[in-house]
């Protein structure tokens, strides 16, 4: 397995301030080979299960309402209503299948979650160079021997 570096990405906030985050580029293949997605995700490492709007289900010829359906719970009060299914994502050329819910929530972010993908990569937040890093998991005994 290779190692990926992502750099973070880039957003304005209202207030016309530059903001970065954990991101990562990657190509989300649908139902049939015509149906390809490139995205960028948020990388958060506080969500379970990685998360897109309900209208990428469409767009990759998922049928929306044949996953299993689920809520889930944000930071907030708020609960949403979502449908659980199975992609295929590509990150550079490591391919994985991951687990996401699809939400029908006009302001719902594309974003990378642990299940399905911290389990397959290291992943290291680097914060002074504003990259993410998804290392091979032989690569832990390096940083077991800081520990």
């Amino acid at each position: 397995m290779k190692n990926i570096v992502f750099p973070y990405g880039i957003r304005f906030q209202e207030d016309t301030r530059m903001a970065v985050f954990p991101a990562a580029e990657a190509r989300i293949q649908g139902s049939r080979s015509s149906e390809t997605l490139y995205s960028i995700f948020l990388i958060d490492s506080g969500a379970t299960v990685s998360v897109l709007p309900a209208g990428d289900a469409e767009l990759l010829g998922i049928p929306l309402t044949k996953g299993r359906r689920t809520v889930v719970r944000g930071l907030g009060a708020t609960d949403f209503l979502g449908y659980r299914h199975v992609i295929t994502c590509t990150f550079e050329r490591a391919t994985i299948r991951l687990p996401v819910v699809f939400i029908d929530h006009p302001a719902t972010l594309r974003i990378l979650g642990r299940e399905g993908l911290f389990e397959k990569y290291l992943i290291v937040f680097d914060e002074s160079k504003r990259r993410t890093l998804f290392l091979n998991p032989k690569e832990r005994t390096h940083i077991d021997k800081l520990v």
